[in-house]
């Protein structure tokens, strides 16, 4: 018998085995990939807490602008800076503001605006929301 009989040839070029470089080309793209997916995540998590945010500020100048509608027509009048006291605005130093011009021609317009500090990229984020209250007294 043979040496080479015993001991098969280990040269695996032409057999379509896997090199170390394969291996590493293949890790970097899958660490790339999932690095792309994570941040995509974040990404829309932000987006999506932003956007409910944005949805509790206008139920809450909703509210607000309702209140005028019931207060009596000279009692609507301007006040500064207030905080929020809602549970979901406060840690953010949620505050709202009201502007009220009153025009002679017998209607107010309101203006009032709801902001919050920011969690990520700009510092504060604000609507504001108009309306026009006629005096019907």
């Amino acid at each position: 018998m043979n040496n080479k009989d015993l001991y098969p040839n280990l040269n695996t070029a032409g057999m379509g085995g896997v090199t170390l470089v394969e291996i590493v080309v293949a890790a970097f793209i899958l660490i790339a990939s999932l690095t792309v997916l994570l941040i995509s995540f974040s990404r829309v998590k932000h987006n999506a807490e932003t956007a409910r945010r944005e949805l509790k500020a206008m139920h809450i100048a909703r509210n607000e602008l309702e209140q005028f509608c019931s207060t009596n027509y000279s009692a609507i009048a301007t006040y500064a800076a207030t905080n929020l006291t809602d549970p979901f605005f406060a840690p953010l130093g949620g505050q709202k503001q009201c502007i009220v011009v009153s025009n002679n021609s017998g209607y107010k317009t309101i203006s009032l605006t709801v902001s919050w500090r920011s969690t990520v990229g700009t510092p504060t984020i604000s609507q504001t929301f108009n309306t026009i209250i006629c005096n019907t007294n």
